[in-house]
């Protein structure tokens, strides 16, 4: 007997999952990186950090190398406020 195989909504469902794993993943190396200092200001405000992606664009964020840590960055409220004007 066949299988019919993955749907094209769980094939999506799937491949979704796996992008915000990796958004996520890289948050917290973003987060890990900046020991609880503003990246901007280095003020130290401990967990209550915001992640700035700093390539954005309409369905940029979290998606190809926007979601990488190395175009994050972790920045206070009052930074991340600024950052977005």
């Amino acid at each position: 007997m066949f299988t019919k195989g993955e749907t094209h909504r769980s094939r999506l469902r799937r491949l979704r999952a796996a992008r915000r794993r990796l958004d996520a993943d890289e948050s917290v190396i973003v987060r890990e990186r900046a020991q609880g200092r503003c990246e901007s200001c280095l003020r130290y405000v401990g967990d209550a950090l915001h992640v700035h992606h700093e390539l954005s664009g309409n369905g940029r964020r979290g998606r190809g190398e926007s979601a990488l840590a190395s175009k994050k960055r972790a920045l206070c409220l009052e930074c991340h406020r600024r950052q977005h004007g």
